[in-house]
């Protein structure tokens, strides 16, 4: 799912599904208004909505894509059933999926001492295999931590610092840190 804009990000006047646009009859293909004819209704949620009421509006519309906007009416992000899921129960895989990638594996060795680490690496793990002491009452992940510790998402470069240790973000997309330097 995409969301369609009329210009500018922040009106966001639709969503498209790939199967809209793969499945359209050729007539419509062909038509100037493709996109509009296509693209379905949004949802705007408020920012405070709870994710049990946004589970319950995505049942009652036959949704799972929902515009998030703040109390100004700008679009501060956007909320997929997928996204609560995850939330709540993880990554979910079934019998026939990957197995999990030990942590030890995930973290690439750049030097003596020096690292780079996926963003969605749990801190128990992180802690584990580097020796490190990092603890978040709200977070359980690195990408997690270091937003804790920023208190925004922080753009590629920036750097922490703590107890001797450097953290230094290496890759941020979709609105998440994917990949951290640690030196020590």
């Amino acid at each position: 799912r995409l969301p369609v804009i009329d210009g500018d990000p922040e009106k966001v006047v639709g969503v498209l599904h790939y199967k809209s646009v793969l499945f359209a009859l050729p007539e419509i293909r062909r038509s100037r208004d493709f996109v509009r004819i296509c693209m379905g209704r949004v949802h705007f949620i408020p920012e405070s909505v709870s994710a049990v009421d946004l589970l319950r509006m995505f049942k009652k519309e036959k949704s799972n894509f929902a515009v998030v906007v703040n109390e100004y009416g700008e679009t501060a992000g956007i909320v997929t059933m997928d996204d609560i899921l995850r939330a709540v129960f993880g990554r979910i895989t079934d019998e026939y999926g990957a197995s999990e990638v030990p942590p030890e594996k995930r973290v690439k060795v750049i030097g003596t001492r020096e690292f780079i680490v996926p963003g969605d690496m749990k801190l128990d793990d992180l802690n584990d295999v580097l020796k490190l002491n990092l603890e978040s009452e709200v977070y359980n992940t690195l990408g997690g931590w270091l937003l804790e510790k920023f208190d925004e998402l922080p753009s590629v470069g920036a750097v922490y610092k703590s107890a001797g240790v450097v953290y230094i973000v290496e890759d941020q997309s979709a609105r998440r840190i994917q990949s951290v330097r640690i030196k020590y």
